[in-house]
């Protein structure tokens, strides 16, 4: 009987390529561990990339001008906006019972031919429009954050309240307001 047995082991290690079970299993755990701690080392890599790339910028900074949606009578290739980055925004959501924030980029986007009033305007002007953003997120409540929809919304809002607090009762000259960031905890 055991030579029966000895005879289905090496019947066994001949089919198998000559490896026993014991150490199939130790070289998959080892393949395992191998490719876990490659992704754990991507991982790390790219969360630095992404802090560093999120690093608060220092002033407005502009950005190449690129061809948007046109206004009444213009063609699309007449419009060219330039970008203005505000700092990321921090706030606590109107949440009773949860702990959640959000954090908020924003990207204002103004006519290539109005950037230096704009920018100049909104450095002079920021503490009140981070104030304002602030104030108004801080109201907002995970409802109100979720979804394409109300993502429209917020920007549509902070575009037509950053106007009326830059240039009351005249022309809007910012056109747009986007999202280099939104992420809520």
């Amino acid at each position: 009987m055991a030579e029966d047995e000895e005879k289905e082991s090496a019947d066994t290690k001949k089919k198998s390529g000559g490896l026993s079970p014991k150490l199939k299993i130790i070289i998959v755990v080892g393949l395992a561990v191998a490719i876990i701690g490659i992704s754990a080392a991507v991982g790390g890599f790219m969360a630095r990339s992404a802090a560093a790339a999120a690093a608060p910028p220092q002033g407005p900074q502009t950005t190449q001008p690129a061809a948007e949606e046109p206004a009444a009578g213009e063609t699309k290739s007449d419009v060219q906006y330039t970008y203005c980055e505000m700092e990321p925004t921090i706030v606590n959501l109107d949440e009773p019972r949860l702990a959640r924030y959000i954090r908020a980029s924003i990207v204002l986007a103004v006519k290539a031919e109005n950037f230096k009033a704009v920018s100049e305007l909104v450095d002079k002007k920021k503490p009140e429009l981070k104030s304002w953003l602030t104030v108004y997120l801080a109201g907002c409540s995970l409802e109100d954050v979720r979804g394409p929809k109300n993502l429209n919304r917020i920007c549509r809002e902070v575009r037509e309240a950053f106007n009326e607090q830059l240039w009351p009762g005249s022309k809007p000259l910012i056109e747009k307001v986007l999202l280099k960031e939104f992420a809520v905890q």
